[in-house]
């Protein structure tokens, strides 16, 4: 498949790497020269380096978005307009855009206006029988050595209130268990240690790695 990524920042490296793995055909736009040399260098044909991103909208079918939020707007409607699948990287901005549904892995457990506002954003994106299925990570039965980082994740039921207040939770899969015993033990290769068994038991779903919701707007009374 042709996919044109917009965005060859910190995040766009990322991008591009996985869209080459993938084996897509990478069509780059970026208003920076140097960053587009960079891209050609990583494998891109120089004629699929574009410094304006509409100059390559009719040449492909998906557009992978990786510029800053305040861009995403104008970006991403030029790209819909033009009849392509998008991906836009975080944190999402489409004011005035409805959409059929919209799907967020793994972004929205951390407390705090930032997850407010953008459950809000969203709330708002679905609101004429749209749907937006997320994902909550839980973190708070590992060790808290090994994932630091994650000290601020809010705990399973925090989370599903505050999804509660902007949307009808329809359905809830709590996914992907890690028992204790075989938490790594090491924090620098913590991910070749894990060992996640995804045969889900009925019983235990507090000790679920990752939550699956599906949700729809909330109706006014």
């Amino acid at each position: 498949m042709d996919v044109l990524l917009v965005g060859l920042g910190r995040w766009g490296e990322k991008h591009l790497r996985v869209l080459r793995g993938l084996g897509a055909t990478v069509w780059a736009a970026d208003v920076a020269a140097e960053r587009l040399a960079w891209a050609v260098k990583q494998g891109v044909d120089r004629t699929r380096a574009v410094a304006d991103y509409r100059a390559a909208l009719s040449h492909v079918k998906a557009a992978d978005i990786v510029t800053p939020a305040d861009s995403h707007l104008a970006v991403a409607g030029a790209c819909l307009a033009a009849g392509l699948h998008c991906f836009v990287e975080k944190p999402i901005t489409f004011k005035g855009i409805k959409f059929d549904i919209v799907v967020a892995q793994g972004v929205f457990e951390y407390m705090g206006n930032v997850q407010s506002k953008k459950f809000a954003e969203i709330a708002e994106l679905v609101k004429d029988d749209g749907k937006f299925v997320c994902t909550y990570q839980n973190f708070a039965h590992r060790h808290k050595n090994i994932y630091w980082p994650y000290s601020n994740i809010q705990q399973p039921g925090e989370f599903r209130r505050d999804l509660s207040r902007y949307f009808r939770i329809d359905q809830a899969f709590p996914t992907a268990y890690n028992w204790k015993h075989s938490h790594p033990n090491r924090r620098f290769i913590k991910a070749p240690q894990e060992r996640i068994n995804v045969n889900i038991p009925v019983i235990g779903p507090k000790l679920a790695i990752d939550y699956y919701y599906l949700c729809s707007p909330l109706r006014k009374a």
